[in-house]
Parts: structure tokens; sequence; C-alpha cells
């Protein structure tokens, strides 16, 4: 609502115009399967307040399909693998619409399972599946 704010944040590259990062916001939220939180707002003579309550702990339900997401996500990018054994991490990511850091942690559980391993260096190396 602060237009200062809001230039200062577009400024440093981290604000959007027109509230298109709400949109974005709840679509992770429903990406994830997590509970919608709740906003509550409470006016006073002299002060409003909000209150955001946010379901937080793991469940089982949430627990399993993190679970299944995570299978899903490690047996594409075995695919990707076997397509290109030279790809990269970031475009593993870029293909799969998901996060550089996201690929490394299901590459990192692939090769402690035994079913990937690095050979060569970092950059000129490639991957090979078991």
């Amino acid at each position: 609502r602060n237009p200062t704010l809001q230039k200062l944040f577009m400024f440093l590259g981290n604000g959007e115009k027109a509230c298109s990062g709400a949109d974005i916001i709840r679509k992770g939220w429903d990406d994830n399967h997590w509970p919608a939180p709740e906003l509550t707002e409470r006016t006073q003579p002299d002060e409003t307040m909000m209150t955001l309550t946010i379901e937080t702990g793991s469940n089982e339900a949430s627990q399993k399909t993190s679970q299944e997401t995570s299978q899903k996500t490690s047996q594409k990018i075995i695919e990707l693998i076997i397509q290109d054994k030279y790809i990269t991490t970031q475009k593993m990511a870029d293909i799969l619409g998901i996060d550089r850091r996201n690929v490394a942690r299901n590459i990192k559980k692939l090769r402690e399972q035994g079913v990937l391993k690095r050979i060569g260096a970092t950059k000129n190396g490639y991957w090979e599946v078991k």
C-alpha cells in the first residue's frame, strides 16, 4: 500500500506491479496442497487488527504427497539424463520448472541410492544411470 516502499522494492528487483505476486503465492500454495490461510480482521474505533493464520505441521497426507512429488521429479531427472548425459542441473531445473537446488537435492538422493553416478569433473563430466 505504500508507494514509496513499492518503488524501493521494484528498484531492488524484488517488487512486482499489479499485485501479480499474490496470484503466484496462491498458485504455489495450491500446488503444494497446503490448507488455505485464514485472514481475519477486527476493527475497533481507533485501530484495525488483521490476523493471518497459517496451518503448519506435517500431516500424513502432505508427507505422502511430498514423497510422490519427489519420486516423480526423480524419475523425470533420470529420463532427462538418459536423453542427455551431459545435461546440467540448471537445464534440468529449467525443463522441469523447479528450482536448481531442488534438482540438486533429488540428484543427491539418487546418488545415495546408487541410481546415479557422476563420471569426470563437475564441469566436464557426465551422468551415468546405473
